[in-house]
């Protein structure tokens, strides 16, 4: 997996009714008609009544995470979105080094070469994790997401200001400037990357869309689910899609973008990441302050480890030497690492 990406805005949880992809479409006028549906909420976390597995750090509450390989850093947003705080990745009691921002985080991926990349309002950020400096990229508007692409260039959702809030995404060159603009997207709220194919999720409309960054167009748009909020990949090129109000994973595949799996867990699963060494889909559960690892060898997801977190786990990482799991509490009650065995 080329970037980790493990947060997200957490402004899905409006409860207002919000027009979402009834089915598939590609963008022309044989759309599906659309049906209403409603955003999924962040699910509240209960006081714990067991002890957390492995061992807890102590930190700030923290929204989101992301791993920068090459330094072995762990970079947490924290829950106000204008604080970081960037740990050594074998040592999360150490005392983190931390760098505000001038706006609010809305996304955090991490590129290839391990750069942090920010999506702040009116610029991308690249967070160089050895020594905090922040380099900013202009951009007009509201960035929402932000991911790398293989040849360099960075894939920027920006939110729209016109009546209906359409989105858009936008191609930066390696100066900066804009070299497409790919528009018709309700909501860009989080991109993924694979086998250098572009990918968006809206929440808005519970989807994901293929972006055909070549010909600068939306490819195939499939429904996913009842309430998407988060997403990562795998090294299979695979993006695996949580549905808090479906209560489920889904495992899509791209070239055609098509749905492959699709399996139930615990109530309200939020926080998706993938384990690379031991081949497992971690999904958060914080309605009851649990992480679930599920195997997805066999065409549907099955549950092979569950283990008690941190209150309220809403970001999730991966060791990507160890595969050791990253759960991080946004209510405060600490950084977890929980050792995972050798399949």
């Amino acid at each position: 997996m080329g970037w980790v990406r493990t947060g997200g805005a957490r402004s899905v949880a409006a409860v207002a009714a919000i027009v979402a992809l009834a089915g598939c479409s590609t963008g022309g006028e044989d759309e599906a008609a659309p049906e209403v549906v409603v955003s999924a909420e962040v699910p509240a976390a209960p006081e714990p009544t067991a002890s957390p597995a492995g061992e807890v750090s102590p930190a700030a509450p923290i929204d989101m995470l992301a791993v920068s390989a090459p330094g072995r850093t762990l970079v947490a947003v924290e829950t106000d979105r204008t604080r970081l705080s960037m740990l050594p990745l074998d040592d999360l009691a150490a005392e983190p080094r931390t760098v505000e921002t001038d706006s609010e985080i809305l996304d955090i991926h991490t590129a290839p070469d391990g750069a942090v990349l920010l999506a702040l309002d009116g610029a991308v950020g690249t967070l160089d994790p050895e020594n905090g400096e922040i380099e900013r990229i202009p951009v007009d508007g509201r960035v929402t997401a932000v991911a790398a692409l293989d040849d360099g260039r960075l894939a920027v959702g920006v939110a729209g200001d016109d009546a209906d809030g359409g989105s858009d995404i936008r191609i930066l060159g390696a100066g900066g400037d804009v070299e497409a603009t790919i528009g018709g997207i309700a909501s860009v709220d989080d991109l993924a990357v694979t086998d250098g194919r572009l990918t968006a999720l809206d929440r808005t409309q519970t989807s994901v869309t293929e972006i055909v960054v070549d010909e600068e167009r939306l490819g195939l748009a499939l429904r996913a689910g009842e309430g998407a909020t988060e997403l990562t990949t795998d090294h299979f090129g695979r993006i695996l899609v949580s549905d808090t109000i479906g209560h489920e994973v889904l495992v899509h595949t791209t070239g055609d973008l098509m749905l492959r799996q699709r399996f139930p867990t615990g109530e309200a699963p939020f926080a998706v990441a993938y384990d690379d060494v031991h081949e497992r889909v971690w999904v958060s559960l914080p309605g009851t302050n649990e992480v679930v690892g599920y195997d997805l060898g066999t065409g549907v997801g099955v549950e092979t480890e569950r283990f008690t977190t941190v209150r309220q786990p809403d970001a999730l990482a991966v060791d990507p030497e160890s595969g050791s799991l990253i759960v991080a509490s946004a209510t405060g009650d600490g950084v977890q690492r929980i050792p995972i065995g050798r399949p």
